[in-house]
């Protein structure tokens, strides 16, 4: 199976596919929005067996994708708000 690996310096050391710059939050939101393995594999130029490892892990460590999602859409939001802030 497909690892998944962490790495200082790369996507902030988040887990991520071996191999790619995809991290297991990418591939959890994918198929939270409704998507396939199969789709989401071809979607991300990758194999089922790393979609599955991503599912796997995240399976595995709930609390630590629940709060990199969580910091994923805090920095969204302060984005957003900047961007308005600039316009306004």
């Amino acid at each position: 199976m497909a690892k998944i690996v962490t790495t200082p310096g790369v996507l902030g050391g988040k887990p991520r596919l071996s191999n790619h710059r995809i991290s297991v939050v990418d591939v959890v939101e994918i198929l939270d929005d409704g998507y396939t393995v199969a789709e989401t594999a071809k979607a991300l130029e990758v194999t089922p067996d790393e979609i599955d490892a991503a599912r796997e892990y995240w399976g595995d460590h709930p609390k630590e994708i629940a709060e990199a999602c969580h910091r994923r859409e805090a920095l969204y939001e302060e984005v957003v708000e900047q961007s308005r802030a600039q316009t306004a």
